[in-house]
């Protein structure tokens, strides 16, 4: 049997960063006041933390796998901060990086896990589709703020958007918001 411990314990690494960076920039946006923002960061951050604990569990009872946590991969996305425009357009990137960077983990793992345990691989399986997902409302909504120069007011009005998705609309499980 292929030993696939160094990459589930690099998937939960992942989940536990995405839980921690996500809230960290989702309280990051509501200080730069957009809110809408706030509350999608929060969205994601709220999904990886259930699907690190779900997997964690599959890891540990089907493969007798307890993750290792590279804490101080946790530690940088707890301590990141936005103080600007520039900060805040940036923060679009490190997003899409980070997101490639697991999508890229998760089809090599998904590759050879199959042969280990079935239900780990559907879990992965439906776990990239999120994450594929994630990056691409991330691409899209760094695509539309370029459409428009970054300008403050647009910026507000797809915060306003994406608040009222949130708030009103999403109930959990696939993001799918449109900013048009």
């Amino acid at each position: 049997m292929v030993d696939i411990s160094k990459n589930l314990s690099m998937i939960s690494t992942y989940l536990w960063m995405g839980e921690a960076w996500h809230g960290k920039a989702a309280n990051e946006c509501r200080k730069l006041s957009v809110r809408g923002y706030g509350r999608w960061h929060e969205a994601e951050g709220c999904y990886d933390a259930k699907t690190r604990m779900c997997l964690e569990k599959l890891f540990r009872d089907k493969l007798g796998v307890a993750p290792v946590i590279d804490m101080a991969e946790v530690d940088k996305a707890v301590k990141y901060t936005m103080s600007s425009l520039a900060d805040f357009k940036n923060h679009h990137k490190i997003w899409l990086d980070r997101e490639k960077a697991f999508i890229e983990l998760l089809n090599a793992t998904i590759k050879i896990v199959g042969d280990v345990d079935m239900e780990i691989y559907k879990e992965l399986c439906c776990l990239v589709n999120e994450v594929q997902n994630e990056a691409m409302r991330a691409r899209f909504v760094y695509d539309r703020m370029e459409l428009a120069g970054w300008n403050g007011h647009d910026i507000g009005v797809c915060s306003m958007i994406l608040h009222k998705y949130f708030e009103c609309e999403y109930s959990g499980g696939k993001i799918d918001f449109n900013l048009g």
